[in-house]
């Protein structure tokens, strides 16, 4: 006779194991709804700040410096939303640009393809309609793209602000999503 019971809590094991791959991991590894003293127990980031509203930690992404943000519900003093705020200062456009692809390449690698385009044209009538470099160092273009995975949404923007607020925006957010249990969704297909 088989032994199920130890198949069952071989596959437990394993699902527990890679459950961050799987979606479960909301931000890194908090869940949304944690209080702020939870947050700070898991994070392994160096702490910088904190406020009413956030605790913010200090780490790098893919070489470039990162402030990653836990957003708190004003009502009830919870996780409601993670950021990763993109330090981009004294670096030339088209290493941002080439930066904003390896991390789209990442979120669509643990999130599936994201099914939106990415360029939000802010001129349409922009000379550098075939030049997205330049179209996005003069402001013209910015881009946007969103995954949903399991329990989580995920949004990256890179726009050039430059000429309304002086500095180029950066940032991956994570708010909460449907929750759902993709294995099981998988195998009844």
């Amino acid at each position: 006779m088989k032994n199920y019971p130890q198949v069952y809590l071989t596959i437990g094991v394993l699902l527990f194991a890679f459950a961050p791959s799987l979606g479960f991991a909301q931000f890194r590894e908090c869940e949304f709804g944690m209080k702020p003293e939870e947050i700070v127990r898991v994070e392994k980031a160096p702490f910088i700040n904190s406020n009413p509203l956030a605790l913010v930690f200090q780490d790098q992404l893919f070489g470039f410096d990162t402030f990653v943000g836990y957003h708190l519900s004003q009502e009830d003093d919870t996780f409601v939303m993670g950021s990763y705020t993109i330090n981009v200062t004294g670096i030339e456009i088209e290493e941002i640009l080439d930066h904003y692809m390896d991390v789209v390449d990442a979120l669509d690698n643990r999130y599936g393809r994201s099914l939106k385009p990415d360029t939000v044209w802010w001129r349409q009538d922009s000379k550098y309609r075939e030049d997205l470099v330049n179209a996005f160092r003069f402001g013209d273009v910015s881009f946007r793209k969103e995954w949903y995975g399991a329990g989580v949404n995920v949004a990256l923007n890179l726009s050039n602000e430059m000429n309304r607020s002086g500095e180029i925006v950066y940032r991956i957010t994570y708010v909460p999503g449907r929750k759902y249990n993709a294995t099981a969704d998988i195998a009844k297909l």
